[in-house]
C-alpha cells in the first residue's frame, strides 16, 4: 500500500506529462485576446466563425487529416492602416483572399485593432467569391474597397465587369458594414459646425463647406448629437461626423444661400468629439506583373 506522501508524489510525477502537453498546446494557439500580435500580417482573424491565425500574411492548413486537400489564406497587397475606433492608435484594414481547397477563391474584408500591445484581428466580412479587388481605403475612420463582380446571373466563369463598393466601420469591436441606398447616398466624415447662423457639415473630399438641409431625415439627430458632444460649446465649435446622405443644390434663400451645395444628412455612423481627417490606400493593379 502506498503512503498519502507517496501517492502526492506520484501524482505528480504522472502529471507533469499532462502539463508539459498542456503548456505546448497553449504555446503554439494564437489567442487575438491574450495575445496580440505586433504586425496585421500575423494576427489573428474569424472567418465564418472559424479563427485564422496568420503567419507573415499566410497560413495553410489541411481542410481533413490525411487529406491533399489545402485551405489557405493570405492577405492580399498590404495593410493599409489609420484610426478606426477613435482611440487614436493606428489600426490596420487587410483584404484576406480565402481559398477552402473547393472551386471557389473567396474574398473577405477585415480589420487589426491596435489595443496597445499590438494588433488584435477582427470578425472578417464576405466581399465575394472570385471578385476582383481594386483599391482599398481606411479614411476617416472607415474601410472603403472598390472593387469588380458580376450581375448575379452571370455565369462565374464571367469577367467581373461591375463596379461596386463596400463600406465597413468597427462597432463595439467588431466590423460591420453601412448599407448605403442607391449611388446617390454617400458615407462621409468631416466636420459639423452648429452655430449662430451656421450649420455646416465639411467632408474631408470637399474643399467647401456644405450647407446642413433642415428638411434632412437625420437633421434633429444631427443637431442632437452635436449639443449632446458638446454640451456648452464655444462659438463655431466643430464636432466630427460619420454621416450618410446626398449633395444636393444649395438654399436659394437664407443663410444657406451662401453655400456652394447642401448636404442631405440620411444617417448619423459615428461621433468624435477630437476626430481628424485621415486616408490611406493601396491599388491593387499594381499587383499585376
Amino acid at each position: 500500500m502506498l503512503r498519502p506522501g507517496r501517492i502526492c508524489v506520484a501524482l505528480l510525477i504522472c502529471s507533469i506529462p499532462m502539463l508539459l502537453s498542456w503548456g505546448h498546446a497553449g504555446d503554439n494557439m494564437m489567442d487575438p485576446v491574450t495575445h496580440p500580435a505586433r504586425d496585421p500580417l500575423d494576427a489573428t482573424y474569424m472567418i465564418e466563425g472559424a479563427l485564422v491565425p496568420l503567419i507573415h500574411g499566410k497560413i495553410e492548413r489541411t481542410v481533413v487529416q490525411g487529406s491533399a486537400t489545402r485551405m489557405t489564406t493570405t492577405v492580399l497587397g498590404q495593410p493599409v492602416y489609420g484610426d478606426l475606433n477613435g482611440d487614436g492608435s493606428p489600426d490596420a484594414a487587410v483584404i484576406l483572399v480565402h481559398d477552402p481547397g473547393g472551386s471557389g477563391t473567396f474574398y473577405y474584408a477585415a480589420a487589426a485593432l491596435y489595443i496597445g500591445q499590438g494588433y488584435k484581428g477582427t470578425n472578417a466580412i464576405l466581399i465575394g467569391d472570385r471578385i476582383v479587388p481594386k483599391t482599398i481605403e481606411l479614411t476617416n475612420y472607415f474601410i472603403n474597397i472598390a472593387y469588380a463582380d458580376r450581375l448575379p446571373a452571370e455565369s462565374m466563369s464571367a469577367e467581373p465587369s461591375v463596379d461596386r463598393q463596400l463600406n465597413l466601420i468597427v462597432d463595439n469591436g467588431r466590423l460591420a458594414q453601412v448599407q448605403l441606398n442607391g449611388d446617390k447616398e454617400k458615407l462621409l466624415g468631416g466636420w459639423v459646425i452648429i452655430g449662430h447662423e451656421v450649420r455646416s457639415f465639411q467632408p474631408c473630399d470637399q474643399r467647401q463647406a456644405l450647407w446642413l438641409m433642415g428638411d434632412s431625415p437625420a437633421y434633429k439627430k444631427t443637431m442632437r448629437a452635436y449639443h449632446q458632444a458638446l454640451p456648452q460649446p464655444e462659438p463655431y465649435q466643430k464636432v466630427f461626423m460619420l454621416l450618410t446622405g446626398e449633395l444636393i443644390q444649395a438654399p436659394k434663400q437664407g443663410f444657406g444661400a451662401e453655400y456652394f451645395a447642401g448636404f442631405k444628412a440620411i444617417r448619423i455612423i459615428r461621433v468624435f468629439i477630437q476626430g481628424k481627417c485621415t486616408r490611406d490606400g493601396f491599388r491593387f493593379d499594381l499587383l499585376k506583373p
